[in-house]
Formats: structure tokens, C-alpha cells, sequence
């Protein structure tokens, strides 16, 4: 959960950066108030409020990890065309990035 406007939250971004490179994924949880919400309506976030930005995060996280994993979602594969241009191979991106 990030909030980019605390100085902390910025140097702690800059040291993992710096420390983990490349390995670090590039996708940022920020805080959201619908995150919060969900587990109170006894819902995922993916279901409570699909379109919140804390919701499109983890989904763009999920799609980051598949794409560097190269994997394909499985409801994903019935739902897009996969993306052919990685050098090893195909990769289908989660539906919502």
C-alpha cells in the first residue's frame, strides 16, 4: 500500500529500487479506500469494486507477473489474443491491462 506523497514511502521506493533493480516489479499498490472496504463486505477487492484503482493494481501486478513468468492466465487465454512479441514466446496479458 503506497502513498507516494509521504517522504518515507520516496526513499524507501529509491533504496529498492536501487538494492533490487531489475527484480523489483514496477507495478505500485497505492492506497485506496475501496481496498480498505472490501474485506469488510466480506468481498475480494476484484469483486467489490473491480474498477478501483487498488483493484487495477493488483491486476496490472497479476498481468507483470504472468508477463515476466511467461505464462498465460487460464480464463485469460479464452478471453484476448496472446502477445507474440516476447523473444521466448507468447504471453497473454490479464484482461484488464
Amino acid at each position: 500500500m503506497y502513498d507516494d506523497r509521504t517522504n518515507l514511502a520516496q526513499q524507501v521506493t529509491e533504496t529498492l529500487r536501487e538494492y533490487f533493480r531489475e527484480i523489483l516489479f514496477r507495478t505500485v499498490i497505492p492506497r485506496n479506500v475501496r481496498l480498505a472496504e472490501a474485506p469488510s463486505h466480506g468481498k475480494p477487492v476484484a469483486l467489490y469494486d473491480p474498477r478501483s484503482r487498488g483493484a487495477e493494481a493488483y491486476f496490472e501486478l497479476a498481468a507483470e507477473f504472468l508477463a515476466r513468468n511467461h505464462m498465460e492466465s487460464p480464463r485469460g487465454a479464452g478471453r484476448k489474443a496472446p502477445v507474440d512479441d516476447h523473444p521466448k514466446g507468447k504471453i497473454a496479458f490479464w484482461p484488464y491491462s
